[in-house]
């Protein structure tokens, strides 16, 4: 979806060197934002804070109140999703100084913001003087426990006609780290990761056959040395297994997604963020650690980290990864202070305004920071995307906490009642089906702060009084069912009634508790008593869902777009005897061979889309045997060309189509028109006919 062009708030220069720059003046007709950051001790006692911030504008005070909410939670200092950020070596242009020391402070504000550097020192022949720095540094790094990993350097040589990376450097990278390890009794290993430029995204460059030669080279190395250190008998570290170990699994993550023709050459697929979108999701369930990148592209309404996109975006990535078990992180650059033209970087005049293209099209792209020379700081100066950037990852981090006392929990209930085993996959989805479907960011900051809070209080909640929940559900149809595991000393309320247990298992109860979307605003509110502490659990759920039933559509809410349909309504009982009432019959004419089979759908089944939409549901029945792709594209009243909302393929029997509409950005696009609908997917279709049974709409 397109953003409206205009200013875009970014960099976040210290308020006081902006004041010594003389920049502290608005214009006439023009807004300036002001950014708060909180540094929150350890120590401090959880609460609600106020005070005020005074804002002198023209000689006139305005003082401003500030609320602050401090979480009774504490956020672990060590990062556990991992990440490779990659600096461009073009901050030299910004700063007008090259150097290594300005590497360090960049590579230092970078590990702050819990991201973890690819590259650490500024050019290297790799002679072993340069070998032991960089291993030096990268140990000193790896101390932060923010710091989730350090890439190993490599050179390049030529292979069998190919561009390779060099095995005898790699070998002494491998036998530094080592060493170090040992010396130090700290396996550097657990830290390090490969990433190696020269088959960056084989697929769109061609490079499949390089690919192979250089992985050959590279786990033969790998293995090679392994085995001579396991082997060594001079070496009597008491971490020598577990660092022959690491150093077998060193991650070389590779920049593309899957491809069954090249599985055998790829132990660590990359894909960007799109392609793990729905059912993609399963082509990496076999990969003992997933990654994934963003760039140029995707593009809203899948996470970036561009300029335009909304905040929550750059913070969806990290849910996301904790949701779908996505351990690695990886982003081009952070640093890249310099135009692309296609064949070169050209200078830039401003850093700050003007042109926040550095990439076609790609507002923001290649760069997190900006330099602070400008302004008299030694060193970058952050952003709000890479504060968006933290903000998600330390949600991670809450994430990754509620998951492991699940399992601890989950362990203890086990060993008395077997039948109730659990995992915390579906109290994750409980938070995220409002903030995303698959990939596609679908949210609002207010459904995304619900979220948050929930997670805060339940994370609180599951850690002191051990309540799980065990099952989220929504039936598409505009019900919410929730099913909770309390210790049986618990009290659960709900609208300040005692809920009484559906059933009790040893020392267990267990709840089931519905929810009807009838309301403007729907959520779940509960208060749970335990031990003289009470806790509150919320869960906001939107708005009303309305069903529209396919019987009180009429002919004309089926048109023609490349076909004319037949629309007749039949009982449903004689397609399914579980549908009731009527239905609608859709005839899909055969088509020629230069079209496609396509038909507009309008009216009844969908009066209730627009802007205040999360998203909707249509469910189509087929009796076919083929299983055709079937495609929902919408017409919007500003929009030129149609906009894909969902594909899928149609299986015989009822199918449910989950449309996510959220994100969509209505002032631009305009109300939806009508819905293109695709069967089949290429030309020359033969005829098809689909039942209509209903459709819902959320609402946010």
């Amino acid at each position: 979806t397109k953003t409206p062009t205009g200013w875009y708030p970014d960099a976040l220069v210290p308020y006081e060197n902006i004041m010594l720059a003389g920049e502290n003046v608005v214009n006439a007709n023009e807004n300036q934002g002001l950014f708060f950051r909180f540094n929150v001790p350890l120590t401090q006692p959880a609460g609600t804070y106020t005070g005020k911030a005074t804002l002198t504008i023209g000689g006139e005070d305005k003082n401003i109140p500030i609320t602050l909410t401090v979480a009774d939670l504490t956020v672990s200092e060590e990062t556990h999703c991992k990440n490779n950020f990659f600096s461009r070596g073009l901050f030299h242009k910004g700063e007008l100084e090259s150097t290594q020391r300005m590497l360090n402070l960049y590579t230092e504000a970078l590990i702050e913001y819990r991201l973890s550097p690819n590259n650490i020192v500024q050019g290297s022949y790799h002679t072993p003087e340069e070998i032991d720095y960089y291993v030096e540094l990268s140990y000193g790094y790896m101390q932060n426990p923010k710091c989730t990993n350090i890439a190993i350097p490599y050179a390049t040589e030529t292979v069998n006609g190919y561009t390779c990376i060099k095995a005898s450097t790699f070998e002494a990278y491998l036998k530094a780290f080592a060493k170090k390890s040992f010396e130090t009794d700290y396996n550097m290993f657990k830290k390090l990761v490969c990433y190696l430029g020269i088959i960056d995204e084989p697929q769109l460059n061609g490079t499949f056959e390089a690919l192979k030669v250089v992985v050959g080279v590279y786990r033969d190395t790998l293995e090679r040395v392994s085995n001579e250190i396991e082997n060594d008998q001079t070496i009597t570290s008491p971490i020598k297994a577990e660092v022959v170990n690491a150093m077998r699994k060193v991650r070389n993550t590779i920049t593309t997604h899957y491809d069954e023709e090249f599985a055998e050459y790829i132990d660590t697929w990359c894909p960007m963020y799109h392609m793990y979108d729905g059912d993609l999701i399963h082509n990496y369930d076999t990969q003992e650690e997933r990654w994934w990148y963003g760039c140029i592209s995707p593009r809203a309404p899948y996470p970036t980290y561009h300029i335009e996109d909304t905040l929550l975006s750059a913070r969806a990535v990290s849910w996301m990864q904790a949701e779908y078990g996505i351990v690695g992180n990886l982003y081009w650059g952070y640093d890249l202070y310099a135009s692309y033209n296609g064949s070169y970087y050209e200078e830039i005049e401003d850093y700050y305004g003007g042109d926040a293209e550095r990439f076609d099209q790609v507002n923001g792209d290649g760069y997190l920071f900006y330099p602070g020379k400008k302004y008299g700081i030694d060193g970058p100066v952050g952003s709000m995307r890479l504060e968006a950037i933290r903000d998600g990852i330390e949600e991670y981090e809450l994430l990754y906490a509620l998951m492991q006392k699940y399992e601890e929990i989950n362990a203890k209930v086990v060993e008395v009642a077997p039948e109730l085993e659990f995992t915390s996959d579906k109290v994750v989805k409980s938070m995220t089906s409002q903030l995303y479907s698959g990939t596609r960011v679908s949210t609002t900051s207010e459904i995304f702060q619900s979220a948050r809070e929930s997670l805060f209080n339940l994370t609180k909640l599951t850690t002191e009084a051990e309540v799980c929940i065990l099952d989220f559900s929504d039936d598409n149809m505009g019900k919410i069912t929730y099913k909770m595991l309390a210790p049986t000393d618990v009290t659960i309320k709900r609208y300040g009634e005692a809920l009484a247990p559906t059933e009790t298992v040893s020392n267990y109860n267990y709840y089931v508790i519905e929810t009807q979307l009838v309301e403007d605003r729907n959520s779940l509110d509960l208060t749970i008593e335990r031990d003289g502490e009470t806790y509150s659990y919320t869960q906001a759920f939107g708005g009303k869902a309305v069903r529209v039933y396919a019987s009180d559509c009429v002919a004309s809410d089926f048109a023609k777009e490349t076909v004319t349909p037949t629309f007749t309504l039949v009982e449903g009982s004689t397609i399914d005897s579980s549908i009731s009432g009527n239905i609608v019959k859709i005839d899909v004419p055969a088509v020629e061979v230069e079209k496609l089979q396509a038909f507009r759908m309008s009216g009844k089944l969908m009066d209730e889309i627009g802007e205040n939409t999360s998203k909707y549901i249509l469910r189509v029945y087929y009796l076919g045997e083929d299983e055709p792709e079937f495609i929902v594209s919408a017409k919007h009243a500003k929009a030129m060309t149609y906009y894909d909302l969902a594909t899928v393929t149609l299986k015989k029997g009822l199918n449910e189509i989950v449309v996510p509409l959220a994100a969509k950005n209505w002032a631009t696009l305009g109300d939806i028109e009508y819905l293109a609908l695709y069967v089949g997917g290429k030309e020359g279709e033969s005829a098809r006919t689909i039942y209509f049974v209903d459709s819902v709409t959320y609402n946010k």
